[in-house]
């Protein structure tokens, strides 16, 4: 398409927008029209260091993008709203003396009707979406999908709350290569009696069809849990219960086919970390596994980010499980060259800690991505265990001038074990058990006992796989005085596996601990802690004892700093010993507000008997921030590993300066130049922009990118000019 019929369609869609807005504005009580429009071009330039050859890139997007919607109460308490966004992108690149352009166009209308009053709500929506993409003498390819979506809550006064849910959404192409219709239901149900007992119950019915295959599945699930907690004798014994009930079956075609059965998450797992097959522990982020697929969960694997961290994505499951594909959904539509950039590795643990041992599986480049759903669909051999994580690093400089690319954040991950339908076979199900106890004392005013049970149980119909899960926890905290306390837990887990041919293993493991907490000062205190574990499987059996001594000091005001040391000892089931010390230290320094310095150094050395090889592994990672002044800020970094096997080196400098912070015209200029010697790789971005707020309705922002992406093998360099002009009424 050419920029002159580009610009004939702009002018036709302004004057239908504002017909159709004219239209409107007799009918609804609000109307909004938002339009934006943004130009990129980039050259990029890359040599081979070895044989000279240099490659010449050039790429040019031109985006323009309208958003109308309007809304009007139709009664009180009924709120009818519609509207929808078009878009047009024209993408050409020139590679090698070989130019392609690409056109894409989406058509996204859609119609809402919300009911609100005190007892209930109720909503019907209708969206659709059409993309068609395309080049010249090329078939263009559309892609269109339909949904249906209805609400309904009901509130009443003590009685059980209601929601249900229902959707309805038919996906398909021109190319005959999708056609499916996907009604999904879900019921939900809560009520607590007597202001103590709360009870949840969740069905969901899922229907899938693929009309071109043929292929039907059924998959429907039945989940309640109970909960119950109370405190008794003036709250010095409390009480707290729950059992959860899970029931899923998937129903298919006998004989033909598989379908992808979806595992139950415990917790959603994240960490930056650039030594995957090590620690640290990944923390907890809740909202990558709240079912909402378009909420960013925080994580951004964009090349806004490049030169970071490896992101560390992963699932804790509860119970080791069997796994063979995982759904990294993310908050846009990607292209071709997007998407295959990426580079996935798959990697698990059976722990997830500071010490844990994570064991590489796999690695998928490119991993496929769904057009549909905005996801990567990352697929591996089947994997049987409880920690699973995917890591990717953030796209590299190379990628600047694609806007689209520039942040692209993680909503949630999912997981996923095949089902095959055996001959004769129609249906398998799964149930699931899970039960707790806890209980917990104050026999003095110093001694806290408790304890705790959980019991666990996953059963596999038709196949006669069954896991459970048994643990007892008891432990005791107690005061001596104002300076000393102590505390000490005893676990013991146990695990009994039955595979589809009838063999039962068992799996038992103690874990205990005792600590010592010494207050002497409110800028000094210390933790003595030992602790072991014993594992026995299968008649074999393996343990580990480690001591571990933490110092925390506060040497001044605004000097803060610790020293840890620690010493493992384990024995694996085979009976080969290992030995661990390790010796952590850091400090925390802020002279004054502007400057804050971090550092933080680590050093172990393990011997192993039989071979009696030993290794010596040392991390370094220095961080300080300087603000002179609001408008101008500095950021450095230096991070350095060294282990038996390498030796890395991690380096990043970055400045900003806004000279006109406030005002409706802003300027700031960035640097950041990061170094590593993985590839002897360099990247340096230097980056003016402009931002004016022209008026309350209108924007532009400018900006200029000069990068350079330096490796042992080859040398990129990258100037990039972007403009967005944003308009709404």
């Amino acid at each position: 398409m050419s920029r002159y019929t580009m610009l004939f369609l702009l002018l036709l869609v302004i004057i239908l927008f504002l017909n159709s807005l004219l239209r409107l504005r007799a009918f609804a009580d609000e109307i909004t029209l938002n339009t934006e429009f943004d130009y990129t071009t980039s050259d990029s330039t890359t040599t081979n260091k070895i044989t000279g050859v240099k490659t010449e890139s050039d790429l040019s997007i031109f985006l323009q993008q309208y958003n109308l919607n309007f809304s009007r109460n139709i009664y009180p308490n009924l709120i009818l709203m519609g509207g929808g966004t078009f878009g047009l992108t024209n993408t050409t690149t020139i590679s090698e003396n070989i130019e392609i352009e690409r056109d894409e166009k989406t058509i996204r209308p859609y119609i809402d009707l919300n009911l609100n009053s005190r007892l209930f709500t109720a909503g019907l929506n209708f969206h659709r979406s059409v993309a068609e993409e395309g080049s010249p003498g090329t078939p263009t390819l559309k892609n269109t999908s339909d949904d249906v979506n209805a609400a309904f809550e009901w509130r009443p006064v003590d009685l059980p709350h209601l929601n249900l849910f229902y959707t309805w959404s038919h996906a398909s192409d021109n190319a005959d290569s999708v056609d499916s219709v996907n009604k999904f239901l879900t019921v939900k149900a809560r009520y607590t009696a007597l202001d103590a007992l709360p009870a949840y119950y969740t069905y969901t019915r899922n229907e899938t069809e693929n009309r071109i295959t043929a292929f039907e599945t059924l998959d429907q699930t039945h989940d309640g849990n109970i909960n119950y907690s109370k405190s008794f004798f003036d709250r010095r014994i409390s009480l707290s219960t729950g059992y959860r009930i899970r029931y899923n079956t998937i129903e298919f075609p006998a004989g033909i086919g598989s379908e992808p059965f979806p595992l139950l998450r415990s917790a959603g797992l994240f960490s930056l970390d650039d030594t995957p097959a090590d620690g640290p522990t990944l923390t907890d982020v809740t909202a990558l596994i709240d079912g909402n697929l378009t909420v960013s969960s925080g994580i951004d694997i964009g090349w806004a980010n490049a030169g970071g961290d490896d992101r560390n994505i992963g699932i804790d499951f509860g119970l080791p499980v069997s796994v063979n594909k995982i759904f990294i959904w993310v908050d846009r539509s990607l292209s071709s060259t997007g998407y295959s950039a990426f580079s996935w590795s798959v990697y698990t643990s059976p722990d997830n800690n500071d010490a844990s041992t994570w064991t590489l599986q796999t690695t998928v480049s490119p991993a496929t991505f769904g057009i549909f759903q905005n996801r990567f669909e990352i697929s591996f051999p089947e994997i049987e265990t409880r920690f699973i994580k995917v890591v990717t690093t953030p796209l590299s400089v190379a990628y600047i001038g694609d806007s689209n690319l520039q942040n692209i954040f993680v909503t949630e991950i999912e997981a996923f074990t095949t089902v095959s339908a055996e001959a004769g076979t129609t249906s398998t199900s799964t149930t699931e058990h899970n039960y707790n106890l806890g209980l917990r004392g104050k026999l003095s005013e110093k001694t806290t006992l408790g304890y705790n049970f959980t019991y666990s149980l996953r059963e596999h119909d038709p196949s006669i796989e069954k896991k459970a899960l048994m643990s007892n926890n008891i432990y005791v905290n107690h005061v001596f005085n104002r300076i000393f306390s102590a505390g000490a837990r005893l676990l013991r887990s146990d695990i009994d596996s039955t595979d589809t041919d009838s063999i039962t293993t068992e799996n038992i493991t103690y874990n205990y601990s005792a600590s010592l907490k010494a207050a002497y000062m409110e800028t000094f205190r210390q933790v003595l802690t030992y602790s072991g574990t014993q594992t026995t499987e299968n008649g074999g059996s393996s343990e580990s004892n480690s001591v571990f001594l933490r110092n925390n000091m506060q040497l001044y005001s605004g000097w803060d700093a610790y020293v840890d040391a620690g010493h493992t000892r384990s024995k694996s089931i085979l009976g080969t010993e290992t030995k661990t010390s390790i010796i952590r230290t850091g400090t925390n320094i802020v002279p004054n507000e502007k400057i804050p310095i971090n550092v933080n150094y680590t050093i172990s050395k393990s011997s192993q008997s039989g071979d009696g090889t030993s290794a010596t592994s040392k991390k370094l990672d220095v961080q300080s921030f300087y603000l002179p002044y609001r408008s101008l800020s500095l950021f450095a970094r230096l991070s350095m590993t060294d282990d038996a096997t390498s030796k890395k080196t991690y380096q990043n400098y970055s400045v900003n300066w806004a000279p006109f912070p406030d005002g409706d015209l802003q300027f700031s200029f960035n640097y950041t130049e990061t170094l590593r010697s993985v590839d002897e790789q360099e990247e340096r971005i230097i980056m003016p922009s402009l931002s004016w707020k022209i008026s309350e309705h209108a924007a532009l922002e400018m900006s200029y990118i000069i990068a350079r992406s330096d490796t042992k093998l080859e040398t990129t360099d990258t100037t990039s000019f972007n403009t967005n002009f944003r308009m709404s009424f």
